[in-house]
């Protein structure tokens, strides 16, 4: 039966969930920003500093709150450029852009920095001092940590660039290991406190430096807020937005805002002044970004190299997100013809966006080289706040103009006095940002004003969309009839070279009267947001439409499905989830490193984490005409003969032989007493119509292929199936669903066995019951399957994903 002419559909994968895209805005706030800027912010505004970060606390949240909103109503990977698009003229889209491009890029500059200084105290504390070694000497004495800052850029941007960004669980790990660093100081420091309650004393004067110092100890530090951002920017991806988005950026606040107020109260009361100083936020003052290392000294053992490491690890990641989140926004506004379309490309080879990259790159050397570390901080926060004060405006607005036609999954709560409340508020760190020093000034007008000019001679000529380019398209085929049963589900990679892949997924479908669901992943590096590769589906589909059409000339109805997803595993699991499919069938190359690593990073994980019947199938290397089945479980070898017979179909093959494998020692009793069985459980499959099977002894005949069934006495199971592999053409292997306490791949005896066949295996994982595979699942977690096969192409047969 033919499907109807629509030839396919494509959808996005969502897989980021509450605590995975909470500790993103987690680790974009507690970070880089809080490890390299302290000590200066506590040298303006002295005991005040816990004030400076009560007060960007609230202005943080209400803006939080606007994004929550606007983050559930429209979860784009373009973050505010999409909502001030939305809401205001095509000028304050376009800046919104051009500020959120630089501030991330500048953010990146400090971490860069801040890198480097790290090492150097580092190499310090080792008793190195760079500036008297090697082609260090005689440099000033900050040189190194700007050398150092470059070269570690140059390496993330390397990273990046080859497509490689940080996992989930990696994220989630850096994550958890700096704010146990935090922590352990914090412990310290209020221990210190607690036994000496008279140091307290040290809060006074309370603001040596008048709300000034406030102020620029605010712009200092008011990056380190921004990570609320990064959560909606992830809104593509995200797994139920509308109710995940809201939850995740209050709960980040929730976490951030108590350890930043734990840190400034400990740096400043548990702290004493080196001999010689006048006050513990003076010395601070002259450290700069050393200020919470060399204050760990005096509260933890070995703080200093604690502080430090955790430093290095803090600022690594931080510049990789930056890098990320910066490049995504370039390549946003290349693809929106804001910036000149050279932006919005994408690498041949990498499939990510290298001109966008490389621009970015260049900003953060730039900044990096140009301005001091306290400066760029400084202009990260003044367009961070630039940025955030029209994303409030733009919040008033669509509430205005799209009413109850957005569905909301959170609303602010006293609307709009919150959004008009820290604009207020952001409008008066802006006046006391723009006079922190000359050089912010002029980066802020430089930039803003190259800005301006780009959108008066480019920007506003180019034809923009009113409404973010769609990240779904639906395309699905119309089918002669609906089926009652899931479908048999084939994830291809490389249609050509798949077609026993295609013709074996087709004929288990014809079998059992279902559909064929063919499954292309394109995938989109982590650099780009998932719509970014809607590009790559017109030639996805085209590869895929000669796959759809050999399934459809097997007689049975198919669909096919391209799914955008930033893992290719991911997608696959969920697609199997999604369409409660329990037949599904991979490709399965010759060669394969044990018994837990068969196919391939993506393959292995699909076959660990989906609870569904597999068809794992190596390639026949010519006419099939025998088909050897070695079974001797009466329950789980009826679907191992309908799989065998599904291929004896589809290959043209003859003969089907059921060996059943007893020891040497079974007796003739033993051994007609349960081949009956066998035959009574094959001839009643649903699968097959055997009918009745009266005599095992007697083979049974259906549409051509003969079906035997014969008993074999053995001492050595696998020698004697390597020994019969040697006549015949193809054999199928059951492999049952794992033991209780975890589960292999496919099983050691199906590795080894196909290892030692002469003959091609097809093996046939079955699934488990729900309650078994919850349980494997738990403990599977906790494996340790040693060092993870690299995934790619290289890995997988030629058909499967």
């Amino acid at each position: 039966m033919r499907a109807g002419s629509g030839d396919g559909s494509v959808e996005l994968t969502r897989d980021l969930g509450f605590w995975d895209v909470t500790l993103i805005g987690v680790g974009a706030m507690i970070g880089a920003g809080i490890f390299v800027l302290v000590g200066s912010a506590a040298g303006h505004a002295g005991p005040a500093l816990v004030l400076a970060f009560v007060i960007n606390g609230i202005v943080a949240v209400l803006t939080a709150l606007v994004y929550a909103e606007l983050g559930s109503a429209i979860p784009s990977a373009g973050g505010s450029y999409i909502f001030i698009r939305q809401a205001l003229p095509a000028l304050f889209g376009f800046m919104a852009g051009w500020m959120s491009w630089f501030a991330h890029a500048v953010a990146g500059s400090l971490y860069a920095l801040g890198f480097g200084s790290f090492t150097v105290e580092i190499l310090r504390v080792g008793g190195i001092e760079l500036t008297r070694w090697g082609v260090f000497a005689g440099m000033a004495a900050h040189t190194p940590a700007v050398l150092l800052g470059i070269l570690v850029g140059l390496f993330f941007f390397y990273i990046n660039f080859r497509g490689a960004s940080e996992t989930g669980l990696a994220g989630a790990v850096v994550t958890v290991a700096k704010i146990a660093v935090i922590l352990v100081f914090v412990g310290g420091g209020l221990w210190v406190l607690l036994r000496n309650p008279e140091r307290l004393a040290t809060f006074q004067p309370f603001a040596p430096n008048g709300l000034g110092g406030v102020f620029l100890a605010m712009g200092i530090t008011y990056v380190a807020f921004e990570g609320f951002e990064v959560i909606v920017q992830a809104g593509e991806e995200v797994k139920d937005p509308k109710r995940t988005i809201p939850r995740a950026v209050i709960t980040a606040m929730i976490i951030v805002i108590p350890i930043y107020l734990l840190v400034s109260i400990t740096l400043l009361g548990a702290i004493d002044p080196p001999p010689g100083e006048p006050n513990t936020w003076t010395w601070l003052g002259q450290v700069k970004e050393l200020g919470l290392a060399r204050a760990a000294e005096q509260v933890v053992p070995y703080g200093n190299l604690v502080i430090l490491v955790g430093g290095l690890l803090s600022t690594m990641s931080a510049l990789n997100a930056t890098t990320f989140s910066s490049t995504r926004v370039s390549f946003a506004m290349g693809r929106d013809h804001f910036l000149p379309p050279i932006f919005g490309r994408i690498h041949r080879t990498t499939r990510t966006p290298h001109v966008a990259l490389g621009a970015t790159g260049a900003l953060i050397l730039f900044m990096l080289v140009a301005l001091p570390l306290e400066s760029v901080a400084a202009a990260a926060s003044l367009m961070f706040l630039l940025l955030f004060l029209m994303v409030n405006l733009s919040s008033v607005f669509i509430r205005r103009r799209f009413g109850d036609k957005l569905a909301y999954g959170y609303l602010t709560p006293f609307f709009p006095a919150v959004p008009v409340l820290a604009v207020l508020i952001q409008l008066v760190l802006v006046r006391h940002m723009l006079h922190f020093g000359a050089d912010v000034l002029v980066t802020a007008v430089v930039w803003l004003g190259l800005g301006a000019t780009v959108y008066v001679t480019y920007s506003r000529h180019q034809k923009h969309a009113k409404i973010p380019t769609p990240v779904v398209v639906e395309e699905r085929p119309v089918l002669e009839y609906s089926y009652a049963a899931p479908p048999v589900v084939l994830p291809l990679a490389l249609p050509q070279g798949a077609e026993h892949l295609i013709r074996t997924a087709a004929g288990l479908a014809k079998l059992m009267d279902r559909r064929v669901l063919m499954l292309h992943v394109v995938t989109v590096p982590g650099q780009l947001p998932l719509r970014a590769g809607n590009e790559l589906v017109p030639d996805a589909r085209d590869e895929m439409q000669n796959a759809l059409d050999l399934a459809r000339s097997e007689g049975v109805d198919a669909e096919m499905l391209i799914r955008l997803a930033h893992d290719a595993s991911v997608a696959m699991v969920k697609t199997l989830d999604a369409s409660d499919a329990d037949f599904c069938v991979l490709g399965w190359r010759r060669v394969s490193r044990g018994p837990n690593r068969i196919l391939g990073s993506n393959l292995d994980r699909v076959l660990r984490e989906a609870n569904c019947n597999f068809v794992v199938m190596q390639e026949p290397r010519g006419r099939v005409d025998r088909i050897l089945l070695p079974t001797s479980n009466p329950d789980q070898g009826p679907l191992a003969l309908a799989v065998s017979y599904a291929l004896a179909r589809t290959l043209e093959a003859s003969h089907i032989d059921v060996l059943t494998l007893f020891p040497k020692r079974a007796t003739d009793e033993a051994v007609d007493n349960f081949m009956p069985q066998m035959a009574a459980a094959f001839s009643e499959s649903a699968d097959i119509d055997l009918g009745p099977w009266s005599d095992w002894r007697t083979p049974m005949s259906l549409n051509g292929i003969q079906i035997s069934l014969r008993p074999l006495r053995t001492d050595s199971t696998m020698d004697e199936l390597e020994a019969q592999s040697l006549d015949y053409d193809l054999m199928v292997l059951g492999a049952g669903p794992g033991g209780l306490l975890g589960r292999e791949v496919l099983g050691r005896f199906t590795w080894t066995l196909a290892n030692r066949s002469a003959c091609p295996v097809v093996a046939v994982r079955w699934r488990a019951a729900p309650l078994r595979f919850q349980v494997q699942s738990f403990f599977d977690f906790f494996r340790d399957d040693g060092e993870p096969v690299v995934g790619g192409p290289e890995d997988v047969s030629r058909g499967a994903s």
